[in-house]
Formats: structure tokens, sequence, C-alpha cells
């Protein structure tokens, strides 16, 4: 059986992983259509930092940011997964 310690770990580390996979996918797909991050940040209207941010995994992606990323690009919800 796992400490509290290592389950914490564990979490934190998921945590992470999810993120760098979001901020991979943004930039992929960002970069798949040609946009620089500020036509890619006006076409979901939301900031270049935002879009620096989610692209570097420093923040993710509020669910109504994800969804605009889905309407914009016509993208199901699990590509982001």
């Amino acid at each position: 059986m796992y400490s509290n310690a290592i389950l914490a770990d564990i979490m934190q580390n998921r945590d992470v992983c999810l993120k760098i996979n979001v901020a991979e996918r943004i930039r992929e797909l960002r970069e798949s259509k040609g946009l620089s991050r500020n036509e890619f940040a006006d076409t979901l209207k939301v900031s270049k930092c935002s879009v620096w941010e989610w692209e570097s995994g420093y923040n993710k992606p509020s669910p109504m940011s994800l969804e605009k990323l889905c309407t914009a690009f016509g993208l199901d919800s699990s590509y982001f997964e």
C-alpha cells in the first residue's frame, strides 16, 4: 500500500502530465492550422497570454475555453484528453 505522501506525488505528477498533454495538443492544433498565437487567440477571443500559458503547460484552458476550441475547430472534447 502507498503512503499518503507517495499518493500525493502520483496525483501531482498526473496533473502535470495532463497539462503537458493538453499543452501539446493545443500547440499542435495551432501549428497545423498555420496560425500564429495572435491569430489563434483572436479566433478564440482570448488573450495571446492565455494561449502562451496553455501551450507552455503553465495553465490549462477553462471549460469555457475548451468549448470555444472545440467549436472553432470542429473538435470533440476528447481530443484534449
